[in-house]
């Protein structure tokens, strides 16, 4: 199998394949066929279903769900079409501490938090919509794909792509892009505070070789943004210029909200 991706390891990026097994797990109602609908622009819900898989996706980080918003319904099914549900939901789920061991901590006390994207006991989940759901096998989302979805080019996730594929819109044969932060101080779900974390997410499928038709990956890459963009030195320089862009006043923003939120 010829791999589209080069084999150097990127820190903080990730990359999950995704591989059904065969087996006969039913579940009801159908997904229907991929495509249904009509939308007019990226939305906050969406789904991969670029081969014999489908997918529905959240913008808030959650992974194969309902892509109609329901929280009774699986969103994971093999082969795309059939009532064989697979996947019921799934998601990210970060944590994160301070150490005041550091060479640069100025303090005496160690904070450790998290950031749950997607929350199987029941709890709103901590995660929040950065960009809606992009997904390069819609038209509209071709016209007005932003400039941060175009496959790395610049920085340190590059790396997870040849070379060839570097600055192109889509890596596959049909891209979904998202991002998503847990910066909002309303979406603690039971944590003293946010953690942080913006995650910028990219789904990738093929048709071929054999086998890989029944195969999707993703591609997460967490930024730390609690740090403002007004900052005197960036701290956002080691991402690619569209980035920066989009985490410049996501920190700011990060720093204003929970400044008020917490009397800091």
């Amino acid at each position: 199998m010829h791999s589209h991706f080069r084999a150097k390891s990127v820190a903080l990026a990730a990359l999950l394949a995704l591989l059904v097994l065969p087996g006969a797990l039913l579940a009801k109602p159908n997904p229907g066929a991929p495509g249904r609908g009509f939308r007019l622009a990226a939305r906050a819900v969406g789904f991969l279903t670029v081969n014999r898989i489908y997918c529905g996706l959240s913008a808030t980080g959650e992974v194969c769900v309902d892509s109609g918003g329901s929280s009774t319904i699986g969103g994971g099914y093999w082969p795309k079409g059939s009532p064989q549900q697979y996947v019921f939901n799934s998601g990210l789920q970060v944590a994160g501490s301070i150490d005041p061991t550091a060479a640069t901590a100025t303090f005496t006390w160690k904070d450790t938090t998290g950031a749950w994207f997607f929350d199987a006991s029941g709890t709103v989940p901590s995660g929040d919509q950065v960009f809606p759901i992009y997904n390069y096998q819609d038209r509209n989302d071709q016209l007005n794909w932003p400039a941060a979805a175009y496959v790395p080019i610049g920085d340190a996730s590059e790396d997870v792509f040849d070379p060839a594929l570097r600055g192109l819109p889509s890596a596959s044969q049909g891209d979904i892009w998202t991002m998503a932060w847990d910066g909002n101080p309303g979406l603690t779900a039971g944590r003293p505070h946010p953690l942080g974390i913006a995650v910028e997410s990219r789904g990738l499928a093929w048709n071929y070789p054999t086998f890989n038709n029944d195969v999707i990956y993703f591609i997460y890459t967490f930024y730390n943004i609690s740090a403002a963009g007004s900052c005197p030195t960036n701290p956002y320089a080691s991402s690619r210029p569209a980035m920066q862009d989009i985490l410049k006043p996501l920190g700011t923003r990060f720093q204003a909200l929970n400044n008020a939120a917490y009397s800091v």
